[in-house]
């Protein structure tokens, strides 16, 4: 067995490795002297290990890195022994936590999660990332050796969250979550009416393309709680997505929710 144990008895994070068998390969702890968190994990077709998480203060799993931030994340990559190869940190916001991440076909990493006020991307030139409204979700693309290429947003005046996020062979990337109320940047793009929530949280699923450009988001959503919590595509770059919802789900087969479509909706 291997045993890991906390640093001063705080809350730290994990990356563990198992055998095709599921006995432990390989261990590692990240430890500082504030909660840190492991949150997710992604392996590309070389077998390197990508994970990310939170940290406050300094922060270490092989490499000792001084940090001065508070609720930071870190990206972090392990080649197939567990060695740490490079370590990245992503932060700045007034609130932010990179939730999901995805590797594609060569290798690149993607990210996604929630932040508020003006998010950093650390790199030999660090990439500045804001929105329009407050609350605001982020996706961004690294190379596999840790280059940060691109950040892009989405946000809205209310609630808002990207939960899970997925790349296709063709460099484009898909998240899903979900919205209070409304989606602002989207309401503002399809407009007045559309990606207003049908009941108290609502889905979405959006598509940026290899670049970061945003190419386009749908909408779905019943008269309850709607979730959406996991994505992945398949080579034909056709999304799969779920979550959960409460008594009826409406999945429209075009135009997102408009007029037509909300007049039929299921009670």
């Amino acid at each position: 067995s291997i045993a890991l144990t906390s640093l001063a008895g705080s809350t730290d994070a994990f990356v563990t490795k198992l055998s095709s068998s599921g006995g432990f390969s390989w261990a590692k702890k990240g430890a500082g002297a504030g909660t840190d968190r492991g949150i997710d994990v992604a392996i590309d077709a070389n077998g390197n290990i990508y994970a990310t998480g939170l940290f406050s203060n300094n922060f270490q799993f092989d490499v000792l890195h001084t940090n001065f931030l508070s609720n930071v994340n870190y990206l972090i990559k392990f080649n197939a022994s567990g060695a740490e190869q490079w370590f990245r940190k992503i932060g700045g916001g007034s609130s932010n936590v990179a939730n999901a991440l995805a590797s594609d076909s060569i290798g690149n990493l993607y990210v996604t999660g929630d932040f508020t006020g003006t998010m950093l991307f650390y790199d030999t030139v660090n990439i500045a990332l804001s929105a329009t409204y407050t609350n605001r979700v982020f996706v961004a693309k690294y190379t596999n050796s840790g280059g940060a290429l691109w950040a892009a947003s989405t946000s809205s005046e209310s609630s808002l969250t990207s939960q899970s996020i997925a790349a296709d062979n063709s460099g484009n990337v898909y998240i899903t979550g979900h919205f209070e109320c409304q989606l602002g940047e989207y309401r503002d793009a399809y407009g007045s009416g559309i990606f207003q929530t049908i009941g108290l949280n609502d889905i979405y699923v959006s598509k940026f393309d290899s670049t970061g450009t945003w190419q386009y988001a749908k909408h779905f959503a019943g008269l309850k709680d709607d979730y959406g919590y996991g994505i992945d595509v398949k080579q034909n770059d056709q999304p799969h997505f779920c979550g959960s919802f409460k008594k009826y789900l409406n999945i429209p087969f075009s135009g997102n929710f408009i007029a037509s479509n909300v007049s039929s909706l299921t009670t």
